[in-house]
C-alpha cells in the first residue's frame, strides 16, 4: 500500500536562482546540488530540482500543473513578515480559511507556495 509520498520534483527554468530562493529566501538548507538535480533537507518528503529540458518545458503560468507546495508553520504572521524582508512577494496575504490561517506566494518558476497555521 501507499503510505507516504517520498519525493517531489520540480522542473525549473534556472537552477541557481531556484537553488538560491528556496535556500536563500525560504531557508531550506540544501542536502546535495549537481547541475542537473538538487535536493533540499526538508523533514520526510524529499523535495527536488531539476532543470527543463528540449523534452520538458515548464510554463506554470500559462499552462497550470496543478503543483503547489504547502508548508505547516507554527506562527504564520512572522513567517511572512520574514519571508518579506528576504524579497518574497506574495500573491494572498495572510487569511483566515476557518480551518487556520495562509498566506500563498510564488517560486521563481511559478510554483504557489502556501504557508499554513492550523487554529488546533
Amino acid at each position: 500500500m501507499y503510505t507516504k509520498i517520498n519525493t517531489i520534483i520540480l522542473i525549473v527554468k534556472d537552477m541557481k536562482k531556484s537553488v538560491e530562493f528556496y535556500r536563500d529566501v525560504l531557508g531550506i538548507p540544501v542536502k546535495m546540488e549537481m547541475p542537473q538535480w538538487a535536493e533540499l533537507a526538508t523533514e520526510g518528503t524529499t523535495l527536488a530540482l531539476t532543470p527543463e529540458t528540449h523534452e520538458i518545458k515548464i510554463d506554470p503560468a500559462n499552462n497550470p500543473s496543478g503543483i503547489s507546495i504547502g508548508f505547516q508553520v507554527k506562527d504564520l504572521d512572522k513567517v511572512y513578515s520574514d519571508l518579506r524582508k528576504k524579497g518574497g512577494h506574495f500573491q494572498m496575504p495572510p487569511i483566515d480559511q476557518g480551518y487556520g490561517f495562509s498566506a500563498t506566494m510564488e517560486d521563481p518558476n511559478g510554483y504557489r507556495i502556501t504557508f499554513t497555521q492550523s487554529k488546533w
